[in-house]
């Protein structure tokens, strides 16, 4: 009969072989497949229920870490060396696990000696140069794309932001109401979840210690009070901000309004102002508008209008154009997509956000304003489009904007890279039409 360490190693052994096949699994779907990771994670947990919640965040997390860590992992194995089993032991030792079955690292090239030494390293790049290769943060980034970023500084916080999982920001849909905040805190308090919210933007909180939940058993969140919306996204939406005349019916354009998050935010800010107006929201997925319509109505935010084609020849006091983009600000929540975008895919995604970006601009008034963002960290999807827009519309000019982040005033264009916020990176830009 087995004693019970030999117990506890078969177990990790059953776990390990268990989290093998499915990377190997996931490695087909992503990379020959296209799919993203998260929804091949979400199709097979659906799809098999012998897999409990702590199965699911133990496979996921092995995952998504290998993927984070796939640029170093690609340099430090060989290609006839990258199984499953390798990836997963490489991804470990980065992690700074210290126990691996011990019948999986006879298999593996990397030898006992070297695992020791690897282990007992508390900092992640001292593990990754025990490998005995000299790496950077960079490398862990397709090499290709290394041009496309702003800065040679932009380029290492977003690899560096890979090497750990993304916070959940949220944001309140009343931020006025300290009554239902109040509601929110302790709701969260109950179930010993301490919040923190930011600094600067008041209405932006997070989870301070890293913690699964189940929004939907929270009675604030399922009465619409709290919504999930990244810290960035959430800057994008305040590019729309600053005055507003209550003598007037204000109308706001979101364009490319998604499942509706920034419009649900600007509908926030109309109604926090008392501001008489309403937010129209369109985009090409019709979909994706069922799901905006369902959380404004959930939110009990009645200023939100659906259109059912772009209103072309309408006008509007201020137009938000959240345009699709590479997603490179958000790696972190999809790692597997800095090995599938392609050069000639981004070409695509250019051309097509200065498009979006010429026919929204003609539905902004004369006076009114023009805010542009992406989820994006790339030069030509942020500055580049706004030059190339602004060189032919001059009738349109840049104008300053205090940052949602640290009340600081700026040119007009606010690039948010993870480290400035802990959150995705992203960029906007908010234009005055002078004439």
């Amino acid at each position: 009969m087995p004693q019970a360490g030999e117990k506890i190693s078969y177990i990790k052994e059953a776990q390990f072989r268990e989290c093998a096949s499915v990377l190997a699994d996931a490695l087909k779907a992503v990379y020959e497949e296209h799919q993203a990771l998260d929804h091949f994670l979400n199709k097979l947990f659906r799809s098999n229920p012998k897999y409990g919640s702590k199965d699911r965040r133990r496979i996921g997390d092995a995952l998504f870490r290998v993927f984070r860590d796939y640029g170093f992992l690609e340099k430090l194995l060989k290609k006839e060396e990258r199984s499953a089993e390798n990836l997963l032991i490489y991804s470990s030792l980065l992690a700074g696990e210290k126990e691996i079955p011990a019948s999986r690292l006879e298999k593996c090239p990397l030898g006992e000696k070297l695992f020791l030494e690897i282990a007992g390293k508390e900092n992640f790049y001292a593990r990754l140069i025990t490998f005995g290769k000299e790496l950077v943060a960079e490398d862990n980034l397709p090499r290709w794309l290394l041009p496309c970023f702003p800065s040679c500084e932009a380029a290492r916080d977003v690899a560096d932001s890979l090497l750990e999982r993304s916070p959940l920001w949220f944001r309140l849909n009343f931020p006025g109401d300290g009554k239902k905040t109040e509601k929110i805190l302790k709701e969260f308090a109950v179930k010993d979840i301490v919040l923190l919210f930011h600094p600067f933007k008041k209405d932006a909180f997070r989870i301070a210690v890293d913690k699964k939940v189940q929004l939907q058993e929270f009675v604030t969140f399922r009465d619409g009070l709290f919504e999930i919306q990244d810290l960035s996204s959430q800057c994008i939406g305040a590019g729309y901000a600053g005055e507003v005349n209550n003598e007037k019916h204000f109308s706001i354009l979101d364009c490319c309004a998604g499942g509706g998050g920034k419009t649900l935010q600007m509908a926030s800010f109309l109604h926090e102002t008392g501001t008489a107006g309403k937010v129209f929201a369109w985009d090409i997925r019709r979909n994706k508008l069922e799901e905006t319509f369902r959380r404004g109505k959930k939110a009990g935010l009645r200023n939100i209008a659906i259109l059912e084609s772009f209103p072309a020849g309408k006008k509007f006091d201020k137009v938000l154009v959240d345009a699709p983009c590479s997603g490179s600000g958000r790696w972190r929540r999809a790692p597997e997509q800095r090995f599938l975008l392609t050069e000639e895919e981004l070409e695509k995604v250019v051309s097509s956000q200065l498009e979006i970006l010429e026919n929204a601009a003609k539905c902004v008034k004369n006076g009114g304003v023009l805010v542009y963002g992406t989820c994006s960290v790339f030069y030509r999807e942020n500055m580049g489009n706004i030059k190339n827009f602004l060189e032919k519309h001059p009738e349109f000019t840049l104008e300053k904007f205090s940052s949602p982040l640290t009340g600081l005033l700026t040119d007009g264009t606010l690039s948010i890279l993870p480290s400035h916020g802990d959150c995705d990176g992203a960029f906007v830009a908010r234009m005055r039409r002078i004439g």
